[in-house]
């Protein structure tokens, strides 16, 4: 397989930036390995399918609009009805790509046009709040939902892992955007990039 190559590999630096008098309010790491497939279902096979699922990933039920579900080493959540997306390591992908038949639906890997970054600390929040137009308090939005939205304009999918850390996954075409304003953003907090 091709290795990919980093959009952001000549403006990411590592090392610690912005506001630098107090503790460092957000991290920001790129994920650079990683699979991303959406998983469609035709009408007729998704009672199999979601059988399938149960069945080889261990997953108790689909996971719920704005939820996510956690498989393996990954994430699985609902894009739309009879529509999953699949977020993580390339082996469950691979387990994911071979279990759905041509009569059962579709499966088909984004991977190469999706950026992933990893968000955390103090002030990662504070900072997603300034672009995005969801209410990200605990209670609004917990830890294990996820939610297809912008930032600064930028298409997003936001997925919320712990109270203090994010992944955005976004489309690779608008990397340098995203990471200009993210760093911009977060030189009030003080940031680190690792």
């Amino acid at each position: 397989m091709l290795e990919r190559k980093s959009p952001l590999s000549q403006k990411r630096i590592l090392g610690k930036f912005g506001n630098l008098a107090e503790d460092i309010g957000v991290t920001i790491k790129e994920t650079k390995s990683f699979s991303y497939l959406e998983l469609s279902f035709w009408e007729a096979a998704s009672p199999a399918m979601s059988s399938k699922l149960f069945e080889l990933l261990g997953v108790g039920e689909l996971p719920a609009a704005g939820r996510v579900s956690r498989i393996r080493e990954g994430s699985l959540l609902r894009a739309a009805p009879r529509r999953l997306v699949y977020y993580g390591d390339e082996g469950t992908a691979d387990i994911l790509r071979a279990m759905v038949s041509d009569e059962e639906g579709s499966v088909v890997s984004l991977s190469h046009s999706r950026c992933a970054l990893s968000l955390n600390g103090p002030k990662v929040t504070n900072l997603l709040k300034r672009g995005i137009r969801l209410d990200l308090s605990e209670k609004a939005f917990p830890v294990g939902a996820c939610g297809f939205t912008e930032i600064h304009g930028l298409g997003v999918l936001l997925i919320r892992n712990k109270a203090d850390q994010f992944d955005l996954i976004f489309m690779r075409t608008t990397a340098l955007n995203m990471w200009t304003w993210l760093t911009e953003t977060a030189e009030q907090f003080g940031y680190e990039v690792l």
